[in-house]
């Protein structure tokens, strides 16, 4: 079943076939596993080939032994082996602004005054007169969702 596992000369049979890794010479295995030519199809069945290869492998010799036989990173067959989890939903931060004070700091944002100002410069005049609504980057993510972020003159 391992040949010569330093030369990486290893042949698996798995079911009724024999994989090959594809570092048969003295160079290391690049991450993809592939030569320039494979196509990225090619390339996904090889690598769950060797990965399930490993695998059969691994109860025998050792995770760390059958990985490096194969040609696969260990890194990859631990992934493969975990299962796929979705992100889960962000509870809303507890910080965050409410609201009201989201439609404040947007009204305050286009009012007149403020109409052909950019957000640092609403934000140090707002500081000046002694009121802080936000910060310059909240000011940019709420003009961002309405997609008002490019030039802010009104045009009467």
């Amino acid at each position: 079943m391992v040949q010569n596992v330093n030369n990486r000369r290893v042949n698996v049979a798995l079911g009724n076939q024999t994989i090959t890794p594809l570092c048969q010479d003295r160079r290391r295995c690049k991450k993809s596993l592939r030569d320039s030519g494979d196509k990225s199809q090619v390339a996904r069945e090889r690598l769950d080939q060797l990965v399930n290869a490993a695998e059969e492998l691994a109860p025998t010799v050792g995770v760390v032994a059958a990985c490096k036989a194969i040609g696969v990173s260990r890194a990859t067959l631990y992934r493969r082996r975990k299962p796929a989890t979705r992100n889960k939903l962000r509870k809303k931060p507890d910080r965050a602004l409410s609201e009201e004070e989201r439609q404040a700091v947007l009204a305050t944002l286009h009012c007149p005054r403020f109409a052909d100002k950019a957000p640092a410069e609403i934000y140090a005049t707002l500081l000046d007169e002694g009121s802080h609504l936000c910060s310059i980057s909240t000011m940019y993510r709420l003009l961002r969702a309405l997609r008002h972020t490019v030039r802010r003159v009104w045009i009467c």
